[in-house]
């Protein structure tokens, strides 16, 4: 039993070691979030896009979505076009959409296997090289409540002017302030765009695509025969396949996306487990390549990546592992001192002060992890927020951004357990309740600097 014990004791450093390695990127970018934005310089020349948008059962927000990218947006609208494609929707998403004037597309599949977003993905990427060839010199992803502020193709020509063929963009809410759920899932993409991604840009590192607003120069796409990646973390293993070629991956921070963030637990659950399990697959599947290639070239974006994915089997380990280990921990202590306690190996007392001792132990390395814990994680937010709030347009109030920050480590907690559950299960395909807003974006438009 006593050697049993012990083996367990080892496996929970290495397990430790594991979940502290994860978090060593996170240190690293909070030390260096000071480096300044990049600035792209303003084009010499104005390039087309395509639009596109894959949409299941969207009819309560497309509309919005399409009449705010044709009619609101700062860019010649002869210079872009936006593509909708409807994929098995049972309402009237497609005929929304065609009134707004997107040209629209519509898919009909049973397949549980294919229902997923690449698949309505590589069907508009195919109807952009395939029956616009040579029209558009990228293409935009946006999802189907996605807005963005009216310079963002703007920002998004002048990168791609400057010769970058694939870039992240900012991402923000829409809905930020409607209720603590909103606030917190919008706050943790604040955190992301305003302090990881910034460092990347400014050390040279590569971003890690997401789906809203996300940038691809179609002379890309053509190379690598259209959208090529097709698991249920789509964006994700694009970014890590044009990775590994050895493509770099930019970051826009002054295009900025509003994404409608869940209002409820059970959508931000819901969205989480079907995150964590296709992040999951993605991470084991490309991990060993990741690393490889980081030991052949010592390009820290390898390492970069596989510390961003490796938070989805850290969250596992830590909704599993650590709970049985510790309950495990605290009976065998306990069962030693109350055995030695009945063959008189231990008097009275001495079992007493180590029974108190080992608890105040473990009470005090628990007690010291969640304060640091609180302090990283509400610590970052706040930062990021405090950082960014005007160009934003965010207040400090309890009720607004700062019950968003205060809540972070408690969204985390929410996160583990939502990716631990998502890992275990097959999340089913289905359509996301949406909360309807007005088109106006919340932020303020950003300024050239």
């Amino acid at each position: 039993m006593w050697a049993f014990y012990r083996i367990l004791e080892a496996v929970n450093y290495i397990v430790i070691g594991v979940a502290a390695f994860g978090f060593l990127g996170q240190a690293f970018f909070l030390l260096l979030c000071w480096l300044p934005k990049k600035v792209y310089p303003q084009a010499a020349k104005q390039h087309r896009f395509a639009i596109i948008i894959p949409a299941h059962n969207e009819a309560a927000v497309i509309g919005s979505t399409v009449a705010f990218l044709k009619h609101r947006l700062v860019y010649p609208t002869a210079l872009y076009d936006v593509f909708v494609c409807a994929d098995s929707c049972s309402d009237n998403t497609a005929a929304i959409a065609r009134r707004e004037g997107a040209f629209v597309i519509e898919l009909r599949h049973d397949n549980p296997a294919t229902k997923k977003a690449a698949y309505p993905i590589k069907a508009l990427v195919d109807t952009v090289l395939k029956g616009h060839n040579g029209k558009y010199d990228a293409v935009v992803r946006f999802d189907a409540d996605n807005l963005c502020n009216p310079e963002f193709l703007s920002r998004m020509n002048d990168a791609l002017d400057s010769g970058v063929e694939l870039a992240k963009s900012y991402e923000n809410s829409r809905n930020l302030t409607q209720n603590v759920w909103s606030r917190v899932s919008g706050t943790y993409y604040i955190r992301d765009s305003r302090i990881p991604c910034r460092v990347r840009q400014a050390l040279g590192m590569d971003q890690i695509m997401s789906g809203a607003g996300m940038m691809i120069a179609t002379k890309v796409l053509a190379e690598t025969g259209s959208w090529d990646a097709m698991s249920a973390a789509e964006d994700v293993e694009f970014s890590i396949r044009r990775l590994l070629e050895g493509r770099k991956i930019k970051y826009v921070e002054d295009a900025v996306v509003y994404e409608d963030q869940p209002s409820s637990f059970i959508d931000t659950f819901r969205r989480l487990t079907r995150m964590g399990n296709g992040i999951n697959r993605t991470f084991w599947k490309y991990a060993p390549r990741l690393l490889g290639r980081f030991f052949i070239t010592g390009r820290l974006s390898y390492l970069d990546y596989l510390q961003t994915m490796v938070f989805i089997p850290i969250a596992v380990l830590s909704c599993v592992w650590f709970p049985l280990y510790y309950i495990f921990y605290v009976i065998v202590n306990w069962t030693q001192g109350f055995v030695g306690l009945n063959l008189g190996l231990f008097p009275g007392p001495e079992w007493i002060a180590l029974a108190r001792d080992q608890i105040y132990s473990l009470g005090t390395i628990i007690g010291l992890f969640l304060i640091s814990y609180f302090v990283v994680f509400a610590g970052q937010t706040f930062l990021a927020v405090w950082a960014d709030h005007r160009k934003l347009g965010l207040k400090w109030t309890c009720k607004g951004t700062l019950s968003g920050i205060l809540t972070s480590p408690a969204f985390m907690i929410v996160y583990a357990i939502a990716i631990t559950f998502g890992v275990m299960t097959k999340p089913k395909w289905a359509s996301q309740k949406r909360n309807i807003q007005p088109v106006d974006v919340p932020g303020k438009a950003v300024e050239r600097k």
